[in-house]
C-alpha cells in the first residue's frame, strides 16, 4: 500500500491513496479464484485521502482472505500540499471530471471485476455525477454493485447547522477564503510545539500519524485552505434543492445496491434532511437501498472513529458478498 502522485489533465498531479489487489503482486502465493473487486474512495472537504487510509487499510485487511479487492482513494483537486503550487480554486464540476479522469485509468484493463463506490460528505455528491456522467456502456456502469453514501451532503447543505453559518458568510463575503487563506502566514510561524498542538486540537489528538502530518501540512499551507474554503462556498450555492437531481439518480441506479450512512447531530446533513432523504429517496427504493445510523460515529468519522466506523461497513459490505455469492 503506498501514495502515489499520478498526472491528471484536469489538475496535474494529484495524491491517490493505493492498495494493489492480491492478483496485482506478482510474488502473490495465494490462489487466484476470488472474487475481484476494485473499491473506490472519494474524500470530504478538506480533500486530502490521507485522512482516510487507516479505514481504508482496515477494509482491505479485513476482506482480503475472501476477495481479492483492490483500493483507489482520490485526493480532490487542489489538495496538494506537498506535489504542488496551484492557486486555482476547482469547482465541483471540475472535481467531477477529474474523478473521472483518474478512475478511468484503473478501468483501462480487461480485468473483470466488480466495482464499489463510496463518498463521504462532498464525496457522495461528487461520487453521483461520476457515475450519472460516467457513460452507460462503461466499465464503471457496467460493473458497479455497490454505492456507499456516508453522511452525504447531497441536498439542502444550506439548512444544515454550520451550512447556514457558511453560507450566511459567503452572502456577505463571497470570496472570504481568499482572505482567510492569508492567515496560513501566522500559522506557518508559529513554533514547532504550538503548531503541533493546534494540529492535536484540530484532529482531536488522533494518533493517526497520516491525519496529523497532512493537518499540519494543509493549516499552513494558503493554496490549499482557499481550495478547500472555496469549494465550501460552492458547496453552499450548488447543494441545495437538488432533489429532482437525485429522483433520477435513484431511478438510473435503481439496481444497484445503495448504503446511506447517517449519525445525529451532523453539523453539515441536518435532522430534517436525513428524514427527508430516508422518505424520498430511500424508502422509495427500499428493494436496493439500506440505511445505516450510529449517534458515536459523527460526521468525521476519518479524524478518529476509522476502527469503528470500518466495522459498520464491514456488516454491509459481507451482507453484500454473501448476497452476490448465493446469487
Amino acid at each position: 500500500m503506498s501514495f502515489q502522485v499520478i498526472s491528471s489533465q484536469i489538475a496535474g498531479d494529484t495524491t491517490i491513496f493505493h492498495i494493489p489487489g492480491s492478483s496485482s503482486l506478482s510474488d502473490s502465493n495465494e490462489p487466484q479464484n476470488k472474487p475481484s473487486t476494485l473499491l473506490i474512495f472519494l474524500p470530504g472537504n478538506p480533500g486530502f485521502i490521507q485522512y482516510y487510509t487507516h479505514y481504508l487499510s482496515l477494509i482491505h485487511e479485513a476482506l482480503k482472505p475472501t476477495t481479492d479487492i483492490e483500493v483507489l482513494g482520490i485526493s480532490h483537486a487542489g489538495f496538494e500540499p506537498e506535489v504542488g503550487h496551484c492557486d486555482k480554486v476547482f469547482t465541483l464540476k471540475e472535481q467531477v471530471q477529474h474523478k473521472i479522469e483518474i478512475i478511468e485509468q484503473f478501468l483501462n484493463t480487461e480485468k473483470q471485476r466488480d466495482i464499489w463506490i463510496f463518498g463521504h460528505s462532498v464525496g457522495c455528491y461528487i461520487a453521483q455525477r461520476v457515475l450519472s456522467e460516467s457513460d452507460k456502456d462503461s466499465k464503471l456502469r457496467q460493473r458497479l454493485k455497490f454505492i456507499g453514501l456516508i453522511t452525504p451532503t447531497i441536498v439542502d447543505i444550506h439548512k444544515s447547522a454550520k451550512g447556514v453559518r457558511m453560507h450566511g458568510v459567503s452572502q456577505i463575503v463571497p470570496n472570504f477564503n481568499v482572505y482567510i487563506s492569508k492567515l496560513t502566514y501566522l500559522t506557518s510561524m508559529l513554533p514547532g510545539f504550538a503548531l503541533d498542538g493546534l494540529v492535536n486540537y484540530v484532529v482531536r489528538n488522533s494518533t493517526i500519524l497520516d491525519s496529523f502530518n497532512v493537518t499540519k501540512k494543509f493549516l499552513t499551507n494558503e493554496n490549499t485552505v482557499k481550495q478547500c474554503l472555496g469549494l465550501a462556498i460552492e458547496e453552499m450555492r450548488e447543494i441545495q434543492d437538488t432533489w429532482e437531481y437525485n429522483f433520477k439518480f435513484m431511478e438510473d441506479f435503481s439496481h444497484v445496491q445503495k448504503w446511506f450512512f447517517f449519525t445525529h447531530p451532523d453539523s453539515w446533513v441536518s435532522l430534517e434532511t436525513q428524514k427527508d432523504i430516508e422518505t424520498k429517496l430511500v424508502n422509495e427504493h427500499s428493494k436496493h437501498s439500506c440505511i445505516d445510523r450510529d449517534d458515536e460515529i459523527g460526521h468525521s468519522f476519518c479524524i478518529d472513529r476509522s476502527v469503528e466506523f470500518c466495522e459498520i461497513t464491514l456488516r454491509r459490505l459481507n451482507a453484500l458478498i454473501a448476497e452476490v455469492r448465493v446469487n
